[in-house]
């Protein structure tokens, strides 16, 4: 069984190459979401998300803030019996955190990502 025993978060500025630019915005960072879990058995796995506000309805400070605040506290602590647990995990949730957790109309989508992809990794190692 694996356990989380802790994540970390971070926003980081990835600096580009060139700018890259398209019809709703021109950028010359990528302000990106790093999110890490940590396991009891000291597993390590990480999730990466891009929030962008025209296209999730999130800044990358709702997104983190979100996921600070009310999504990874209810995380910590979780065990998962096998990959198909985690996988069975994220379908229940369908993309948003589970209801009690996060209301369902709050924009969430970018936020969400860096955990599926985070638990994913973990649990997949």
């Amino acid at each position: 069984m694996t356990r989380i025993r802790a994540f970390e978060l971070f926003a980081v500025d990835l600096p580009l190459r060139q700018p890259f630019e398209h019809a709703a915005a021109s950028r010359v960072a990528s302000d990106s979401i790093f999110l890490k879990c940590i396991t009891e058995s000291g597993t390590v796995g990480f999730g990466e998300s891009l929030p962008r506000d025209y296209v999730t309805g999130e800044t990358r400070e709702q997104a983190f803030l979100l996921l600070k605040e009310q999504v990874l506290p209810h995380l910590v602590g979780m065990a998962f019996q096998s990959v198909d647990a985690v996988r069975c995990f994220l379908r229940r949730c369908d993309g948003k955190a589970p209801p009690e957790w996060v209301p369902p109309h709050t924009p969430q989508t970018a936020a969400w990502a860096a955990v599926d992809l985070c638990l994913l990794d973990t649990i997949g190692r």
